[in-house]
């Protein structure tokens, strides 16, 4: 940014040219009369060109400016009524004085009217005041032509500008008060206008337009206008910069969601981990057909629930965090609507449509969750004064509906498509068009931000699919989203499959909870490792740091007291290069991962599906 320099000038003003004078003239002699009261001995105030004829003296106006105009009304072959019409066009280029040699006051009515306001008579009495009267015309010549600049600022200043009397009339207004106010100059200078401020007070208040409303800054002063008392308001419109100051502020509170919901969402992850990794245990060692099965089992899915739930809790406030995986739509739908059941109204009946055995598809489970929740909290919303059903089906989409979009929108052969449909009040054409639109909305101003479809619109488009909405007034709505299916098997963390197993390997355990590190021991153990736990990081360091030979690979917290995982995976690397270790965490930071990768950790696991996985990555990194 360039630096603005002031500096201090010399305001000392230089001796001035004589005034230019143009004299209009036909008899010389009284034209040379004319000249003697203008020098009037002071031949430097000045320069007269004396022309005989309006002919002539236009042709000099176009080669040269003049200070001042001395026109004589009774010119040959010209009425004095056309002298005063030639005289009104020439004085916005320059002061204007009308001589007479007769005292004719309705031609001096008349030159008033046309705003030639300086008028003498060519006799005794007015002549020797004749270089005052052109001297004050020039100086009203000279402060009308400010006054018009001025205006010119004021009328293309960007904030609007309003002058109104005492009363509230309104006297001038600019051109952005005319756009501010969606309102013809001649409607808002018929108009009265009462600013509920006090003078020299900086307050917002609320403009009501045709398009809706807008805030705005005034700012009140009182001036003179033409002599009179008058007040001047400065209106500055703030609405953008309310709004985009309302994002900073919902963009700052997010961040301060998400740090919160980080903090509660590592804290319940370890408490989910203790109690989904023991049930996990249970069910292992528990025979198949023993009734407490099914306790395990409800014990498992409501820990798997729970942490489905933290996740959707992160989503939402950080939004930029996605994590992609094989996963089932009909899962995502029921956990969506239990989600959503303690919200619905009464009178809204929730019906499903759920295909079988359908293929997976690849995507971040919480942002699933977030467009299910979006779509059906709108269908409720517009359903909320009668009631009706929203009705939920998930299935193949057929080929031919395919065919519908572009070729470069399809990538994959399979789609599974979600319809969403309520009975409520519909959307027409208009809206329908605009229904994705950022900060659209048909709701009433403080009800909807409309970003919620624009957001589903994103997420969807992210993942490769496609969403489409169908309505008619009084018909209800249906929004249809296609995601594409992908192979294998959707991922479930509702029993623990036991596929690899250990053979002896010493594993080095350091976890900050007890109940974990416990429950990491009695899970390797069971997978054929043999496990030393530690809840201190730094006895872990100390111990390793003992015999490094004596562990085959470690498994550690990421946020720890004392030492943190990176700081002792560092500490690690540098007794042991090549040394296996997996990380675990309770909540994943995007920028975490990037460090895990730099220090060669092996995994970084998220609790508590960890100890799903833990199992097979340790297999593979000890291969």
């Amino acid at each position: 940014m360039s630096d603005i320099n002031l500096t201090v000038s010399d305001t000392t003003e230089p001796a001035r040219s004589p005034h230019t004078l143009l004299l209009i003239e036909n008899d010389p002699r009284e034209a040379d009369l004319v000249r003697f009261h203008l020098g009037n001995g002071s031949p430097e105030l000045f320069t007269i060109v004396a022309v005989t004829s309006l002919a002539a003296a236009a042709q000099f106006l176009k080669e040269k400016p003049v200070d001042g105009v001395v026109v004589d009304l009774n010119l040959p072959d010209v009425r004095a009524i056309d002298v005063i019409h030639w005289a009104r066009g020439v004085s916005n280029r320059a002061a204007v004085v009308l001589c007479s040699g007769t005292d004719d006051d309705q031609l001096q009515l008349l030159a008033y009217k046309e705003g030639i306001k300086e008028f003498v008579r060519k006799d005794r009495s007015q002549l020797p005041f004749l270089t005052h009267n052109i001297l004050f015309a020039m100086e009203r010549f000279r402060a009308s032509r400010l006054r018009e600049q001025l205006l010119k600022v004021v009328g293309q200043n960007p904030d609007a500008m309003v002058v109104t009397n005492t009363a509230g009339r309104v006297y001038f207004v600019n051109d952005a008060a005319v756009r501010l106010f969606q309102r013809s100059r001649k409607e808002m200078l018929e108009s009265t206008i009462r600013f509920p401020i006090k003078e020299a007070e900086l307050e917002e208040f609320e403009i009501v337009r045709k398009d809706g409303k807008r805030c705005a800054e005034i700012h009140l002063v009182s001036i003179e206008w033409d002599d009179r008392p008058a007040l001047l308001a400065t209106l500055r419109d703030v609405t953008d910069h309310r709004r985009i100051s309302n994002r900073v502020r919902e963009k700052q509170k997010l961040e301060a969601i998400g740090l919160l919901a980080g903090g509660i969402a590592h804290d319940f992850n370890n408490i989910l981990t203790i109690i989904l990794g023991n049930a996990q245990l249970a069910q292992v060692d528990v025979p198949k057909s023993h009734p407490i099965q099914a306790l395990l089992r409800e014990n498992v899915d409501a820990a798997t629930r729970g942490a489905s739930l933290v996740r959707q809790i992160l989503a939402f406030s950080r939004p930029e965090d996605t994590v992609l995986t094989n996963c089932s739509l009909e899962n995502i739908i029921h956990d969506s609507i239990r989600l959503l059941s303690s919200t619905l109204a009464g009178n809204i009946n929730v019906v499903l449509h759920i295909e079988p055995n359908l293929p997976p598809t690849r995507a971040n489970i919480a942002q699933m969750q977030q467009v299910i929740v979006n779509l059906c909290t709108n269908a409720a919303y517009a359903m909320r004064e009668k009631g009706g059903t929203l009705e939920l089906n998930l299935t193949i989409a057929p080929v031919e509906e395919l065919m519908t979009f572009a070729a470069t929108e399809l990538v994959a052969a399979r789609y599974a498509r979600i319809d969403v449909k309520d009975t409520g009040i519909g959307m027409d054409r208009n809206t329908l068009e605009r229904i994705f639109e950022p900060f659209f909305t048909t709701k009433p101003q403080g009800e909807g931000s409309g970003l919620g479809l624009a957001v589903v619109h994103g997420i969807v488009r992210s993942h490769g699919g496609m969403i489409a909405a169908f309505s008619e007034p009084g018909a209800g709505s249906v929004f249809r989203v296609y995601l594409p299916c992908v192979h294998g098997d959707a991922k479930s963390s509702m029993e623990m499959h036991v596929t690899h197993r250990g053979n002896g390997q010493h594993i080095l355990c350091v976890d900050d909870e007890a109940a974990i590190a416990t429950l990491l021991s009695r899970l390797l153990e069971r997978l054929g490792y043999r496990v030393t736990t530690f809840t201190n990081p730094r006895a872990a360091l100390e111990a390793y740091q003992e015999d490094p030979r004596a562990f085959d690979a470690v498994v550690t917290d990421l946020s720890m007291p004392g030492i943190d995982g990176p700081a002792l995976v560092r500490e690690l690397r540098a007794l042991t290069s090549d040394l296996p270790i997996v990380m675990m965490t309770g909540f994943l930071q995007p920028e975490e991962l990037g460090r895990a990768r730099d220090l060669g950790v092996g995994a970084l696991l998220l609790k508590p599906d960890s100890l799903q996985e833990l199992g097979e990555v340790l297999h593979k990194l000890l291969r």
